[in-house]
């Protein structure tokens, strides 16, 4: 997740961000905070995809749907259904033109992705005097950026992929999705693949992950950060971690881990008056809260979008067909299992979705991103896709268990 340098959060974009549910994200975009690959990769080791939890030596604990308002302001709620096809079944390069106003030169474009510093150079600042036409084009390119960067960024961190392109065509009906169950799904399934030992690099919204250590792992919070904001990650606004040679620093947070006990994790992060004061009050609408305590399936986000025959039509237009999965981030999924099972997981949400259990023991090696080394179960992804048992959580879905 990277900052969005050249891309500055112009007021005239903050009416679209509010009819996007995504303006407590855009404050942040001066706030960010490096992240500590080392002290990621450490907790990812704990991780277990058969619980979507960390196995601590105290119990178990994981990121929740709580922990995703409170830390990046998202709405957790939401509708689960979109729309079929891109609009008139036109092309989507052309369909990028029409909503953007620019079509990226061919050495600017991988596939259906399209670098980000032709977006930044583009789109970096909104002309003085622009029309309202102009202002709402530049507004989507800062959305597709924020989402493409931010929440769902790929393993390479510098391309936008154009499966936002449906989103951000229709501004006003993006508040009505479920973007922060989604985006936790999302890191979900990250950590679910990185378990497998073939996998040697891990996306995500990882400084979700490294501040929700900070709030609820006190001895491992960095000194001098006493201020809360809203979101609560700005929190650790300007951190720089060490960059001292990785290797060693992994074995260390690893010490850390392991000399863990329950006295050292905080259960309530988000009860004490300070943080109470700074907290939008959208966030503790019923609407939200409900949704931190129920217990319903979880559904699969889709992995990739990628052309295919079934894409196009009898004159050879491009559709981009929807998931009807629930608040799906991604455009279209091969809906084939390639032979492989899939599990029925459920996922806990219970006093804020922690729940304590056995410790698990890890083993194993392999590489992470960057080339940190990293200790995993040596789990087999190949014959079961645990990715498959993440989804989101609506109160459509709560209502129907």
């Amino acid at each position: 997740m990277r900052r969005q340098q050249g891309m500055r959060l112009d007021e005239r974009y903050v009416p679209y961000l509010h009819m996007a549910g995504l303006y407590h994200l855009a404050r942040m975009n001066d706030r960010w905070f490096r992240l500590d690959e080392p002290l990621v990769s450490a907790f990812v080791e704990r991780w277990r995809p058969e619980t979507h939890t960390f196995h601590m030596p105290f119990g178990e604990c994981t990121i929740t749907l709580q922990d995703v308002a409170y830390q990046l302001g998202l709405p957790v709620d939401g509708r689960d259904r979109f729309p079929d096809v891109i609009q008139g079944g036109r092309p989507a390069w052309v369909w990028f033109q029409e909503l953007l106003g620019v079509l990226p030169p061919a050495n600017q474009i991988q596939k259906f992705a399209v670098n980000c510093t032709w977006f930044q150079e583009t789109f970096g600042e909104c002309p003085k005097g622009a029309d309202e036409e102009t202002v709402r084009r530049y507004a989507r390119a800062y959305i597709m950026m924020l989402l493409g960067t931010r929440l769902f960024a790929e393993k390479s961190g510098n391309r936008i992929h154009i499966r936002w392109l449906p989103y951000v065509a229709r501004l006003e009906e993006m508040g009505g999705y479920s973007w922060g169950s989604t985006a936790l799904a999302w890191l979900y399934r990250c950590m679910c693949r990185v378990t497998n030992k073939h996998v040697v690099k891990l996306a995500g919204p990882l400084q979700l992950l490294q501040s929700w250590i900070f709030w609820c792992f006190p001895g491992f919070r960095p000194g001098g950060y006493d201020t809360f904001s809203w979101p609560l990650a700005s929190r650790w606004s300007g951190h720089n971690p060490s960059g001292s040679e990785k290797g060693p620093r992994v074995q260390m947070w690893r010490l850390r881990i392991d000399l863990l006990q329950s006295t050292d994790f905080i259960w309530m992060p988000y009860s004490s008056p300070d943080v109470l004061q700074v907290v939008h009050p959208e966030v503790l609408e019923p609407r939200h809260t409900t949704l931190w305590r129920c217990v319903t399936s979880l559904e699969p986000p889709p992995a990739s979008w990628h052309p295919s025959p079934k894409m196009k039509s009898a004159e050879g237009r491009h559709k981009i067909p929807y998931s009807n999965l629930s608040a799906s981030t991604i455009v279209e999924i091969n809906s084939e299992r390639r032979g492989r099972d899939t599990l029925d997981r459920r996922f806990i949400h219970r006093n804020g979705g922690r729940c304590t259990s056995r410790s698990g023991a890890r083993t194993g090696y392999r590489a992470y991103s960057g080339g940190i080394p990293v200790r995993t179960p040596e789990l087999d992804t190949t014959s079961t896709n645990f990715a498959n048992s993440l989804g989101v959580l609506t109160s459509e879905n709560c209502r129907r268990q």
